[in-house]
């Protein structure tokens, strides 16, 4: 075998000329010719010229990699970092601090890691974020697990980043010798999870800390008289995390020191404020010295409120008690109400001093105009200091004082300023007493024993539904009903909807929930102004809201509709399915997800600026000594203004923006009323809202005896649709389908949802072709929601919303003494958005017809633009 070996590789490497070359040799030969040699490579130039360092920053970084001899790994990673996202800065920043990045296998690491991170819900800009924070923990795929276990307790993902941010020793420290006992730790403590984020956010190196450390900390929190369990431990271990024991010592008796305080009143003090251990000596002195030589305060009055300590001297204590001494040099004092204490922080003022208005507060500084300093004084006063051009410095506050000192009393005011300055405080004093009849807001909660989502399912569901409003209820059932799997997801899933909701009977009949309603009214009725009214022959009713929660409840448990009580704060998509990620650490896999969370617009994405217009309005439910309407009549609009004052403020701000009184009688004692505003851009504040409608109540005799419930409704109405298609479905407010002319939703939405479940229905056959999930599935559902008809519907419905946002008080009582004089078939068909294009172009010509002649001058002033603006719509719509 040794001679037969020696003669083969002698006859290899034989050079006689005339022996013929071995195939293999030939090959071999030949593959060498034809590769030139690889020139060196250099690490310093590619990372100076490729990845953007420094000519320093690569000397540094080059001594880690020296021995990478070619770019193509390199080249890989950058490709790699370009796909997240990342800019030329930010890849630069990324190698600069970990240049060993280079280095990291893409197919076997890199790409896994964002798989896995993708599946925790991690969306690839915030993967982005996390290579940029922590590259050297980014490139171990062990990073995935680690984060699995952070984001619950974080709570999010933004949250997370942000503590990563400020330590990524997290990512480094282990989790079951370091992180995992010290959270149990912390929570034997009575910490839940947001307290340990929050206290990771102060002591960011608490979870990656060793375990004793922690608890020497804990025994310092309880040492300094804050127990475990208390609502301050958390402040306390904060504050002692970076104090050794004889550095406590030191700072109580310097507290007794500063503050003249007992060990008994330290000891009060520090457990309501441990914060107080934290602060430096210089801060406390001086606060010291002010609230107790110059305000007079008792050291013991100081330590019952140890949060005091913790305010702006500069910010907010001084501008307030300058403010009081003032007031009380002009004996004003009395008509301010300050709750316990002006110093102190203003939620604890009582609801007798209620803030000004932004809107109004630059009309109020017009009207002191020669008083600008005692102005801004008050504002300082009730803490709304930076809101004007100029801040009077707090030097002038002795000057003002003298200025205004009852020796040299200011020439007192017109006699229609004080008239003015008394109905807008009586108008204020009347919504506050409306205001405070209103009762606690207690949730009504249905007892349902609901079938619950089972977290340990690993197929996917075939449809999730966010939001547990009346359309996506509606949606599970028919689905459900279909044989198809659905989970519905809501944070309270048998809570009752709390605002009234007011439909059309022939509206609920057509889709066979006549039997939710709970009062009927045979005709409503509209007052334009105090010479002209509208008697309306159609039924309008109140919706049972427990009696259709309950049935559509009790229709999707029957149909087998699983729950889960949490609230979704991510959707992680793929090719098929769907990831939902929720609040309490599920993760819920769906072949389709409906967002139906109303107007938070919880998953559904807009790519257009969102400027809509606003609904606002205010409501209650109320017992009466009595009131002048027709308990046989709802009464859906009244626009008299005949309660306001003339020359009033709140007159002139209603010619500008009008509100309508909307009121359904149950009885002669029993009504709900509501003081509407019905749209406006922005929209108009709760508070005016408020006093219009404490002006109307007293100018029509009613008197409230008790007031069973309050509802505040802010709609935004009109504003671009989202993003079609999109990979998730939306239905109801998060889809766009508010009326934007009317602010009408419940009806429309309860009839699409039909629509809507029987496309998807449709479309998760299997047979149909070939459509099984993901991108394309969720584009047929939308189009079966905003077909083309729809659209245009839309488009002139927001001219509409549009020309109304355009119209003061007579404009729109012109326009809806026109619109309620149209034939039936028109105004029914345009407030329940039954009519389509064509038929939308007839009834606004008939409205034009039936305008008074102001009224057509004025529609065509201000309607040109909406005009032209809705045709380019439509005009663009055709690509679509």
């Amino acid at each position: 075998m040794l001679r037969l070996r020696n003669s083969i590789l002698s006859h290899l490497l034989s050079t006689s000329a005339a022996s013929t070359v071995w195939p293999f040799h030939r090959h071999f030969s030949a593959a060498a010719a034809a590769v030139s040699p690889r020139p060196s490579f250099a690490v310093e130039k590619y990372l100076i010229d490729t990845c953007g360092l420094t000519r320093a920053q690569a000397l540094k970084a080059a001594t880690k990699i020296s021995h990478v001899n070619c770019p193509s790994k390199p080249d890989a990673v950058l490709a790699f970092l370009a796909g997240l996202g990342l800019s030329s800065a930010d890849v630069a920043a990324v190698v600069a601090r970990d240049p060993k990045f280079l280095c990291a296998g893409v197919e076997r690491t890199l790409d896994p890691v964002v798989l896995g991170l993708n599946g925790l819900g991690i969306s690839r800009s915030e993967v982005a974020r996390l290579v940029s924070l922590a590259p050297d923990r980014f490139r171990n795929r062990c990073i995935v697990s680690k984060l699995q276990y952070y984001l619950p307790l974080f709570g999010s993902t933004e949250r997370l980043l942000r503590a990563l941010n400020h330590s990524s020793n997290l990512l480094s420290s282990s989790l079951e010798k370091v992180v995992k006992p010290n959270v149990a730790f912390l929570q034997e403590c009575g910490l839940g999870a947001c307290d340990i984020a929050s206290l990771c956010g102060c002591a960011r190196w608490i979870l990656a800390t060793k375990p004793e450390h922690v608890r020497a900390m804990a025994m310092r929190a309880e040492a300094v008289g804050v127990p475990r369990g208390s609502g301050a431990f958390r402040q306390a271990m904060q504050a002692v995390a970076f104090l050794s024991e004889k550095e406590i010592a030191i700072k109580v008796e310097q507290l007794k020191n500063m503050l003249k305080w007992s060990d008994a009143e330290v000891g009060i003090a520090v457990r309501k404020a441990p914060m107080m251990l934290a602060r430096s000596n210089d801060t406390l002195q001086r606060k010291s010295e002010f609230f107790i030589s110059e305000v007079g305060l008792e050291p013991a009055y100081i330590a019952r409120r140890p949060a005091l300590l913790s305010y702006s001297l500069e910010g907010r204590i001084k501008p307030r008690y300058y403010v009081l001494k003032f007031l009380k040099s002009v004996q004003m004092e009395d008509s301010i109400h300050l709750g316990q204490s002006p110093l102190e922080d203003a939620s604890e003022v009582d609801d007798t001093l209620k803030l000004p208005s932004v809107t109004n507060i630059y009309e109020m500084w017009e009207f002191y105009s020669e008083k600008k300093l005692i102005f801004w004084l008050i504002l300082n006063f009730v803490g709304l200091h930076g809101q004007f051009p100029t801040s009077p410095p707090m030097a002038t506050t002795a000057l003002l004082l003298r200025a205004h000192h009852p020796c040299n009393p200011s020439p007192p005011p017109p006699r229609a300023a004080i008239v003015c300055r008394a109905m807008a405080s009586t108008a204020a004093s009347a919504a506050q007493a409306l205001r405070s009849m209103a009762p606690p807001h207690r949730p009504e909660l249905l007892s349902l024993d609901l079938p619950r989502y089972d977290p340990a399912r690993s197929r996917p569901v075939d449809l999730a539904i966010v939001g547990g409003g009346p359309a996506g209820l509606a949606v599970a059932q028919r689905v459900a009903e279909a044989g198809l799997s659905v989970v519905s997801i809501d944070p309270s899933p048998g809570l009752v909807w709390p605002n009234n909701y007011g439909v059309w009977v022939d509206e609920f009949e057509a889709m066979g929930l006549a039997d939710c309603l709970d009062t009927v009214w045979p005709s409503a009725s509209v007052f334009i102004d105090d010479a002209t009214s509208k008697s309306l022959h159609r039924p309008y009713a109140r919706v049972a809201r427990r009696k259709l929660k309950s049935t559509m409840m009790d229709r999707c448990v029957a149909h087998g509709v699983d729950f889960h009580q949490a609230k979704v704060v991510k959707a992680v998509h793929n090719e098929a399915s769907s990831l939902l990620i929720c609040d309490d650490g599920v993760a819920i896999p769906a072949t389709v997800v409906l967002d139906a969370t109303g107007f938070s617009r919880c998953l559904v994405q807009y790519d257009m600026p969102y400027n809509p217009g606003y609904q606002v309005a205010y409501g209650i439910l109320a017992e009466v000594d009595g009131h002048p309407f027709d308990i046989d009549k709802m009464l859906f609009m009244d626009w008299r203004d005949s309660h306001l004052p003339e020359g009033s403020a709140i007159k002139e701000r209603n010619t500008r923006v009008p509100t309508f009184l909307y009121a359904m009688p149950f009885s002669p004692t029993k009504i709900f009323l509501e003081e509407t505003s019905l749209v406006a851009r922005p929209g108009l504040a709760m508070d005016d809202i408020q006093e219009r409608m404490a002006a109307r109540l007293k100018h029509l005799g009613i008197r409230i005896r008790s007031v069973e419930e309050d509802e505040r409704c802010v709609i935004p109405m009109g504003g671009p649709l989202p993003v079609l298609p999109q990979r998730v479905v939306g239905i109801g407010g998060t889809a766009g389908m508010v009326h934007p002319s009317t602010g009408y939703m419940v009806a429309r939405t309860l009839a699409t949802a039909p629509i809507v479940a029987d496309a998807i229905v449709r479309y998760l056959d299997s047979g149909n072709g070939g459509i099984t999930g993901g991108d394309a599935l969720a584009a047929e559902v939308w189009k079966e929601l905003w077909p083309t008809d729809r659209r245009r519907q839309r488009e002139f419905f927001c001219f509409g919303m549009d020309v109304l946002l355009k119209l003061d008080l007579p404009g729109t009582r012109r326009f809806f003494n026109a619109f309620f004089d149209l034939e039936p078939h028109y105004w029914h068909g345009f407030l329940s958005s039954r009519l389509f294009l064509p038929e939308l172009l007839m009834f606004g010509l008939s409205l034009f017809a039936h305008a008074s002649n102001t009224s057509k001058l004025e529609i065509m002033a201000k309607g040109t633009v909406p005009l032209a603006k809705m045709v380019g719509n439509l005009i663009q719509d055709k690509d679509r």
